[in-house]
């Protein structure tokens, strides 16, 4: 039982958690000007008999606001940020690619001056001159920019992603300076190269379980992880540094009574102690080859904690240490709250604490009647048990995070988790720890490895292929799948049949929104692609895409990045039209992976229908091309679809990336009239097209320029949105706004914008406040 002072701590813990966690949610920071005054309330409020739950809740805020500005406010002007030409540091962690480096730096030195507090540095190296590995020091020459990413409905949120890793600015290397390059390789690299140079079959898989190194994974083996559900097994966390522990320290204690029955050391030596230290100090090792992550660092925190609980014989409750390790850890990793994997960790330890709780060890007697078998029985039923109500509780936050539910990982890790946690990755370990004695004896265990891993492998490629797999899921608002969860929990409660029934209708908010919408509404939505085009005509989870924006030579392109994430989150499973203005890159190259990705029924493109004249009716909808001609003789640029989308009262025009002359042509020939409500601006807002003439003819109440943030042409051009001002015309970029949504009532001229940054997901740490 806790005492009365144990009590009151505990509620200022759980209230403080609350609060700070629910900075996730915020739109914006608290004024900096109101932190002391918060803290100055909560001493006051300090004597009061609810002082624990307002000070614990008032001290998370400040805390979280605090961490928030010291990380908004390092970011510099993007004047300043500029002129940063150089800096010198050292690659912590680096993604292996063919022709593109993309790494982490932490900068010690900018333009040769030192850094007070070091600064992470997220850079991209196109054609890089030299090999990077991890340990690498040196100067570099680069083009920085704020922190900044796409921002798309169902996306990856890579700007979250940024603030929870403490990256402070974004670039590219334009070289380095080769005199200051120091090659002082980690030894986790240097164990990574000894494994690439041995022919294996599976070489990605082994880097992945030995090392956390998730590089050499190609994308169909991405895939596979997904669709089974096996992506905690990849990635080196509690579960493996737990198993680490546990026979790190069993060998240390059988090590330690075959001294003291050989030696007859004395017996009250502190065995424990000893042997708990050294557990941590391998679990350390472990951690340090999969490159000290942050879930490693969390694992081994909370080994930490729970081993000196253990030692000084302190009973702690689960509910009390659980509270205690996220508190602890929001003090030394505020941040890291904003990661997927800080929820999806603490998110698998209470729900395996329910398990436990709900299902508690049962201590069976020493009855001789009481077989081997029925002991292994029951040990198997419970493990089988355990796996498949831990699965089913975090099927919530995986399916919130990931749009979709695998169906059959909960069988899939019943076998998965025992094979690869007792067999496979101490079996790696011991071949790394090989390496450092005898390489040859070392290649012959991981070639086994690599031979279990081939049946391993068959059997998943197996299940994945001819067993259903994956229903993919619309995106739901956070509060159904709380409610979900909720549903789950007092399913597997002791609680009378008629609750269990009642608890169906937290169920209910979700099934409303999968079910299919026939609205007289409409929806114009222009995607945040970086530098080029992507817009998509949805009505009734159906859609038409014009344009599929650019594709890069690293394989990165906006089909699987953007697009088919936006439909499918909009519950949309097949496209009825792909509409493409022109062939340049940053309209039509994520084509193929457009196709490759999702059904389409229908194409059409400057070079076939999409002639002047061609159209077509869409549930209600009339889209029309007007431009090119079938005579035209003309560059990319002008011979770009134009296509008008109108219901009768509201017209959208599309103009790809024509030019003035072309604008010009539009006006003077055109019989049809060219005036529309929102006017998707002519090459991304370059000077060469949306003249004076263009947009007094089209008379747009919104104009949305497409580009990319901070791109080198500096679009939109200022000359060009000088002519949208004068004509009051309220303007969008994407590159300030994300994803540029507008809502139509089929008959009505009202149009209702809206913005992913300030509308769709609007927080502090996703605003373009940089």
């Amino acid at each position: 039982m806790l005492t009365t002072i144990q009590r009151k701590i505990l509620i200022w813990v759980v209230s403080f958690v609350t609060t700070a966690l629910s900075c996730i949610f915020w739109p914006q920071l608290p004024h900096p000007l109101l932190l002391p005054i918060l803290v100055i309330l909560a001493i006051l409020l300090s004597r009061y008999y609810y002082a624990p739950i307002i000070t614990g809740g008032l001290f998370g805020i400040v805390w979280m606001a605090s961490v928030g500005h010291w990380q908004t406010n390092w970011q510099l002007p993007v004047e300043e940020i500029s002129n940063i030409r150089t800096l010198t540091g050292e690659v912590v962690s680096i993604r292996p690619t063919t022709d593109n480096a993309m790494f982490t730096l932490k900068a010690s030195q900018i333009n040769g001056k030192p850094l007070w507090g070091e600064r992470y540095i997220r850079l991209s190296w196109r054609l890089p001159d030299y090999q990077l590995k991890q340990g690498f020091r040196g100067t570099f020459v680069v083009k920085l920019k704020p922190v900044n990413g796409l921002a798309n409905l169902g996306g990856f949120r890579y700007q979250q992603w940024l603030v929870a890793n403490e990256i402070a600015a974004i670039g590219y290397v334009k070289s380095l300076i080769p005199d200051t390059l120091i090659s002082d390789i980690s030894l986790r690299h240097h164990l990574i190269d000894k494994v690439l140079s041995i022919p294996l079959n599976h070489q990605g898989w082994l880097l992945a379980l030995t090392f956390g190194e998730r590089g050499y994974l190609s994308n169909p083996q991405w895939q596979l992880i997904q669709n089974t559900g096996i992506a905690h097994l990849i990635a080196i966390s509690g579960l493996h540094l737990g198993i680490v522990a546990v026979f790190s320290y069993w060998l240390f204690m059988l090590f330690m009574r075959l001294l003291a029955y050989m030696f007859r050391l004395p017996q009250q030596l502190q065995y424990q102690w000893v042997g708990g230290v050294v557990a941590l100090v391998i679990c350390y090792f472990y951690a340090v080859l999969a490159g000290l992550s942050l879930p490693t660092i969390r694992a081994i925190f909370m080994l930490a904690l729970l081993m000196v609980f253990n030692l000084t014989k302190r009973k702690v409750n689960f509910f009390v240490f659980f509270c205690l390790s996220v508190f602890l850890f929001i003090l030394l990793w505020p941040l890291s709250i904003l990661s997927l994997s800080f929820w999806l960790s603490f998110g698998a330890i209470a729900a395996i604490g329910f398990v436990i709780w709900r299902w508690p060890q049962q201590k069976i007697g020493s009855d001789k009647q009481i077989t081997l078998s029925t002991r292994l029985g029951g040990f198997v039923f419970a493990a089988i048990r355990f796996q498949l109500v831990l699965g089913l509780l975090m099927m919530p936050m995986v399916a919130s995070s990931f749009s979709f539910i695998s169906v059959h990982s909960l069988i899939v890790n019943i076998i998965a988790v025992p094979v690869v946690t007792l067999v496979l990755v101490p079996l790696c370990l011991l071949a790394v720890f090989l390496q450092l004695i005898n390489g040859q004896l070392s290649n012959l265990v991981f070639y086994f490895v690599d031979e279990l891993l081939g049946w391993c492998l068959a059997g998943l490629t197996y299940i994945d292929t001819y067993i259903f797999s994956v229903i993919e899921l619309s995106q739901l608002p956070v509060f159904c799948w709380m409610l979900i969860t909720v549903f789950l929990c007092v399913l597997f409660l002791p609680l009378n049949t008629h609750i269990k029934a009642m608890s169906c209708l937290f169920v209910l908010p979700a099934m409303t929104y999968t079910l299919p919408s026939h609205r007289d509404s409409w929806f114009v939505h222009i995607l945040d692609v970086g530098q080029g085009l992507s817009v998509v005509i949805q009505k009734n989870q159906r859609a038409i895409v014009y344009d599929v924006g650019p594709q890069y030579s690293s394989g990165f392109n906006m089909a699987d990045s953007v697009i088919i994430p936006f439909l499918k989150a909009s519950n949309i499973r097949k496209v009825d039209w792909v509409v493409i203005s022109h062939f340049d890159n940053d309209h039509a190259g994520s084509l193929a992976p457009l196709f490759r990705g999702i059904a389409v029924s229908n194409f059409a493109s400057n070079k076939d229908r999409c002639i002047k004249g061609w159209k077509i009716s869409w549930q209600g909808l009339m889209v029309q091309s007007m431009w090119p001609t079938a005579s035209l003789n003309a560059d990319a640029n002008d011979s770009s679809c134009v296509v008008m989308v109108s219901d009768g009262a509201n017209r959208v025009l599309l103009t790809g990336d024509i030019s003035k002359a072309i604008e010009y042509e539009l006006i003077q020939i055109s019989k049809v009239p060219i005036q529309a409500d929102v006017l998707v601006a002519g090459h991304h807002g370059s000077n060469t097209s949306s003249s004076s003439e263009f947009i007094n003819a089209v008379d747009p109440k919104f104009a949305v320029f497409s580009q990319g943030y901070m791109n080198r042409w500096k679009f939109p051009s200022q000359a060009v949105v000088d002519r949208f001002v004068e004509k009051k015309v309220k303007l969008f970029a994407t590159s300030d706004s994300g994803q540029i949504s507008f809502e139509f009532v089929s008959g009505s001229h009202n149009i209702k914008p809206y913005t992913h940054r300030e509308h769709i997901y609007k927080t502090w740490y996703n605003r373009a406040i940089w």
